[in-house]
């Protein structure tokens, strides 16, 4: 977390845990460092399991005591919970359109920090820009570089007219002169081999 901010503070035991269970397997929560610590836990993949002696066949999110250690049993198949805790920062909450600080008088400075300066500055000629939908899925850094997920291999064949048009489209092709199927099994196949191409030549 960031230095300055109340999760990096040791005394405030914020944690955020990720916990999987086989079928069947047992693990036992540990107690917090004290009882001044909120604590919920989150049951939301798996079919059943059993939290502190009660049995659960929904997802369901429990407020639980972090002074006591908490037994899990995980039913009849894999279990996924997810457990988040921390001392409450206790402050007053005040939250208006974007913003959220703790008093009214807070509220009505960062409005007018915003219309002022747009905190600062804002490096775009629009209020909600947005990427085109031809560029895909990319991650791009403060730093300028740019990561792009792994081309998976794809199954034209097994497509459905809406996952032909979508895959068109997301290669930056039209399909508006696609009348068949078929012709959508071809322009995806082109897409695809264009793809391959620009890879390999970089």
């Amino acid at each position: 977390p960031p230095p300055s901010s109340w999760a990096s503070d040791a005394d405030h035991h914020v944690g955020v845990f990720t916990l999987r269970l086989d079928a069947g397997a047992t693990y036992t929560l540990p107690a917090a460092a004290h009882a001044g610590i909120n604590r919920n836990v989150y049951f939301f993949k798996g079919a059943s399991m059993t939290i502190a002696g009660r049995n659960f066949s929904r997802h369901i999110c429990l407020e639980v005591k972090a002074e006591d250690s908490i037994e899990m049993v995980a039913g009849s198949s894999e279990v996924e919970l997810l457990v988040l805790q921390g001392v409450p920062i206790d402050q007053p909450v005040v939250q208006h359109g974007p913003f959220v600080m703790n008093t009214r008088n807070e509220i009505m400075q960062a409005f007018q920090d915003y219309q002022a300066t747009q905190f600062g500055s804002w490096p775009h000629a629009d209020d909600d820009p947005v990427h085109p939908r031809e560029r895909g899925r990319f991650a791009q850094y403060a730093d300028g570089h740019e990561d792009l997920p792994e081309e998976v291999p794809v199954d034209i064949g097994s497509m459905s007219v809406k996952e032909l048009k979508a895959f068109i489209t997301a290669k930056g092709l039209t399909h508006g002169d696609c009348v068949e199927k078929s012709d959508l099994q071809a322009r995806a196949a082109e897409a695809q081999g264009d793809a391959q191409c620009a890879a390999e030549d970089g």
